[in-house]
């Protein structure tokens, strides 16, 4: 078990609580993508006249302690479209995210960087969510930085990539400005980022 799914534990079924969270092992940081070594190997013919330093830098960046993964879903509908849009992003609408982002007054460029505790990362307290957490558990935010501090992991989180970091910060401006299109900004599905 591993991000949202730990949600599925509390007081609804009784039946899963003998699961084991697997998030911060690193045994298993490549269990749920695809890695570099996947992407040229595996999917080599889908590689034919694409850059792969952008796809790289669409679609990989997802960190669990360990080596860093692409979304499969995102991966294989970009190989599939041939087209740099944010295939992970479109699956799901963040309204309750962007709510409590504008909530708490978050500065979105802050979420490139900020630090947290193993402990902090690991809360699942519906009623009481701290921002850090639901972003990192609900996969808007991932690993940069680990080191310890009196024993203590501390971890500094970042975006994954473009997929996510313009997403986001393009659906907040949306939000914010009740608006359908930003004037001024691209978008997220422009090839020219």
């Amino acid at each position: 078990m591993t991000g949202v799914s730990k949600f599925s534990k509390v007081s609804l079924f009784s039946g899963l609580n003998n699961l084991t969270d697997i998030t911060l092992d690193e045994r298993y940081s490549d269990i749920c993508g695809c890695t570099d070594a996947d992407v040229d190997t595996v999917f080599a013919p889908e590689l034919t006249g694409l850059d792969r330093a952008l796809i790289r830098d669409w679609y990989n960046g997802y960190n669990w302690l360990g080596t860093s993964v692409y979304n499969p879903f995102g991966l294989l509908q970009f190989f599939r479209t041939r087209k740099f849009k944010p295939h992970w992003f479109e699956t799901g609408t963040p309204t309750f995210l962007i709510k409590l982002l504008q909530n708490h007054q978050q500065f979105t460029p802050d979420l490139s960087h900020i630090v947290a505790s193993e402990t902090l990362l690991s809360t699942f307290d519906v009623d009481n969510m701290p921002v850090e957490a639901l972003m990192f558990q609900t996969g808007y935010l991932t690993i940069d930085e680990v080191w310890y501090a009196l024993d203590q992991m501390e971890i500094t989180l970042k975006y994954h990539n473009i997929e996510v970091q313009a997403s986001l910060n393009n659906y907040l401006l949306q939000s914010l400005t009740n608006s359908l299109e930003v004037p001024g900004h691209r978008s997220v599905g422009s090839t020219n980022y």
